[in-house]
């Protein structure tokens, strides 16, 4: 999966200087709605009772979970700024599995369960270098993961019920399907959803509501 991601930059990096080509290499997006990814396992795995993995050591992988209104918000910047540069997109907060887990499980009421393997092999952190992306963003205005948490489990509900209101897994314009999550803060600006629609074509999986529906 690495290597594919390496491999577009590559590709794409001959045309720029044809038009403007920005690289925003995504850590850990998460949000309302997003499903068969890191977080939404973890939460279906401690509402279910069933153990966590830890690789490595008794935390387990060290990362950087990063709230999607964050990820679009960047977008935005590097489109409204015409941004030529390669940059990491992640939040500043760095938290391991198990503090993450136990987040979870703080606010589903549930004690998680852990089961530690490899434990002769070293722990791996995916900790992005993010000077760059801090000159031109203030990483502080970033939603904290305990905050996102809660956003996430209580909004889902919510979300759904605006995707209902626009008939189905598809924007209304483009036919493309929307991530949900950029509605939780967009949900009343049409073209702010439409270029995010667009550009963050493979955030659509992630984030795409549980239908094949079209629009009507």
């Amino acid at each position: 999966l690495g290597a594919s991601k390496l491999a577009s930059e590559i590709v794409a990096k001959p045309f720029s200087s044809i038009f403007s080509v920005n690289t925003l290499r995504l850590f850990f997006p998460y949000g309302p709605g997003q499903h068969d990814r890191l977080i939404p396992q973890l939460i279906s795995r401690i509402r279910d009772g069933a153990a966590i993995q830890l690789s490595g050591s008794k935390d387990g992988i060290r990362l950087a979970p990063t709230f999607i209104d964050d990820i679009v918000e960047v977008i935005l910047a590097s489109i409204a700024s015409s941004w030529t540069d390669t940059l990491n997109v992640a939040n500043s907060e760095v938290l391991s599995i198990r503090q993450i887990a136990n987040a979870i499980g703080r606010e589903l009421g549930v004690e998680p369960k852990f089961e530690i393997v490899n434990p002769n092999t070293p722990s791996v952190d995916i900790v992005p270098e993010l000077d760059r992306l801090a000159s031109r963003v203030d990483l502080r205005r970033f939603v904290q993961f305990g905050a996102g948490l809660q956003v996430g489990l209580a909004g889902v509900t919510l979300v759904l019920s605006q995707v209902t209101a626009w008939k189905g897994c598809c924007h209304p314009i483009t036919g493309h399907a929307e991530g949900i999550g950029i509605y939780s803060k967009h949900q009343d600006n049409p073209g702010v959803s439409l270029g995010c629609g667009l550009i963050c074509w493979y955030l659509e999986e992630s984030f795409r509501p549980q239908s094949d529906e079209r629009c009507l």
